[in-house]
């Protein structure tokens, strides 16, 4: 079975497409435990480079901001990074990989709330009214891209490229985690997001596949995973 998992892989790989999958209950979680493991090789062979490029510069490239990962109470880091993010990140960057008119408005709408958000430097979980504001904006803006015949666009686009746009937003969004970069983190900032990219092709075939809530599961484990080791060392 093992074998048929990873050629089930390859082959989604090698030729995205939208169809899903008939995978049985057994098969599902199997699927979800070795993408489990390409994410965490993913991980370390991304470290082991990162600490070559350490030895060679004497830059800690991987050093975030220490403003992005420090909340006001530990049920709150544990509620945003393990459950918040990894649900709004999932319904943003792969809920439209399966290209139906209400996934492609919820995704384009958060996605323009995440770049709002961006712009306008406030977090995508602070619930004020800045934020409220850029709901209101972006919900506005999304419904005119849908009047002026977005979704149609979406159905031309050819599925493979709609894929690796999906990775690459995903893991290119995560360079925020280390803003303002370093010179060696903008020389380098392609190995700063690998993992972030595997993660997004590992998480994108299993929405595909098997459904979001697969990828979001998988998204937990890998947010969830660094946040018990820090509390469990504290």
């Amino acid at each position: 079975m093992k074998k048929i998992i990873i050629d089930c892989f390859y082959s989604f790989i090698k030729n995205p497409n939208e169809e899903s999958a008939n995978f049985g209950v057994k098969f599902k979680w199997l699927n979800l435990a070795l993408s489990f493991v390409i994410c965490i090789i993913g991980v370390i062979l991304a470290s082991i480079l990162s600490v070559s490029v350490f030895f060679i510069t004497g830059d800690k490239i991987f050093q975030q901001r220490e403003s992005f990962s420090i909340w006001k109470s530990l049920f709150e880091n544990a509620s945003i990074v393990v459950f918040i993010a990894p649900i709004t990140e999932e319904i943003a960057f792969r809920l439209y990989l399966k290209r139906k008119k209400i996934n492609i408005f919820i995704s384009l709408t958060l996605l323009c709330y995440f770049l709002l958000c961006c712009l306008s430097k406030i977090s995508f979980y602070k619930l004020d009214t800045a934020n409220f504001t850029n709901i209101s904006l972006s919900l506005t803006f999304t419904f005119l891209l849908f009047i002026f015949g977005v979704n149609k666009y979406f159905a031309t686009i050819k599925y493979k490229y709609l894929f690796w746009f999906s990775c690459s937003s995903f893991a290119l969004m995560h360079l925020l985690n280390f803003t303002p970069l370093s010179t060696y983190q903008f020389i380098f900032f392609p190995l700063l997001i690998f993992p972030q990219f595997i993660y997004g092709i590992v998480m994108g075939y299993l929405r595909v596949r098997q459904g979001l809530i697969w990828s979001v599961l998988l998204h937990i484990l890998i947010n969830g995973l660094p946040f018990c080791i820090k509390f469990l060392t504290k």
